[in-house]
């Protein structure tokens, strides 16, 4: 016997019944994809978000700071808009902000060794949690166009951004002494401190004991800057200080020192120049400046995998 035919029309019928059966299935299908992303994009959120203020509450360690939180505990104080728009203040690998508070410890931590970047991050998180500031650090180049020593000015402007006070540290400056809080420098009377805008310490071939002046060779170690429109100018000229040679040993305290040269007024009347004593004293192989008490000791020798390695090694017996 012979299979029944369709009649035309009904083959056409059920052509049409099974592509609207089709649409109404990937039509579902896209709504409840789109319901799902909805909430994934609701958690992420709420997962991204920067904690609300609060005086006891203790803030999540960085990637590779684990091992630090017992020992290191952060206390988050009230935070502002402008520090949740600038939470992460810098979409690089590698980098980070740990803590909250008026004034910010900056780090650049290019290329340092493993063990000697916990140990650093270890010393600048014990002094900013027992003073209530903020540790902020950069391991990656921000301008590939230039060398890296051009990476902590530019790091600079964007932390007095959300920042009143920041205080820059090479990597190879320990913080030795941290009862010195930050603010017992910007009182120093003898230096006429007060009022201005940016505060350098004076170059190693003085004597320790030798009073820092407007004169004074400067070394940009270690130095503290406000948050005013004269600073951020300030930045921004010498950043476009760039040039390439072989022959510059620090560019950036070329650059400090060629602004000086040509706005000596202007430089004096924002800048203070203090001691090295204070805030920067050299600990090296060749100059030893550095006394107990001293806030840092500065290990102000050519960077590199060597030097860091061994200086891990010096720090062992150190309390960090």
């Amino acid at each position: 016997m012979s299979s029944p035919k369709l009649h035309p029309s009904s083959r056409t019928g059920w052509k049409q019944t099974a592509a609207m059966d089709w649409g109404r299935f990937c039509y579902r299908l896209l709504y409840a994809m789109s319901f799902l992303a909805a909430i994934y994009a609701v958690l992420a959120h709420f997962r991204s978000a920067p904690p609300v203020s609060g005086s006891n509450i203790v803030e999540e360690a960085p990637p590779g700071l684990e091992s630090l939180v017992n020992d290191v505990p952060v206390v988050l104080s009230p935070i502002s808009r402008a520090e949740q728009d600038q939470r992460r203040w810098i979409e690089k690998p590698n980098s980070l902000c740990f803590g909250l508070g008026n004034v910010t410890i900056l780090t650049v931590a290019i290329d340092l060794p493993g063990a000697y970047l916990m140990q650093l991050r270890r010393n600048r998180l014990s002094y900013a949690s027992n003073h209530g500031y903020r540790y902020c650090e950069v391991s990656t180049t921000l301008d590939p166009s230039r060398p890296s020593a051009w990476t902590k000015l530019k790091a600079m402007s964007l932390l007095l951004s959300f920042t009143d006070i920041v205080v820059a540290m090479e990597a190879d400056a320990i913080i030795r002494n941290k009862s010195v809080r930050i603010e017992s420098i910007l009182e120093l009377e003898d230096y006429n401190v007060a009022g201005k805008d940016v505060i350098y310490t004076n170059d190693y071939q003085q004597d320790r004991e030798s009073e820092a002046n407007a004169k004074s060779y400067i070394n940009t170690g270690v130095y503290i800057m406000h948050n005013t429109p004269w600073t951020k100018r300030f930045l921004e000229s010498l950043y476009n200080f760039h040039i390439s040679s072989m022959f510059q040993k620090n560019r950036e305290r070329d650059a400090v020192m060629l602004y000086r040269m040509k706005n000596i007024d202007d430089f004096n009347a924002h800048v203070a120049v203090i001691p090295y004593r204070y805030m920067n004293s050299p600990l090296t192989h060749e100059l030893d400046k550095y006394e107990d008490g001293d806030f840092v000791a500065h290990y102000a020798e050519v960077h590199s995998l060597d030097k860091y390695r061994e200086l891990s090694s010096r720090l062992g017996d150190i309390d960090l």
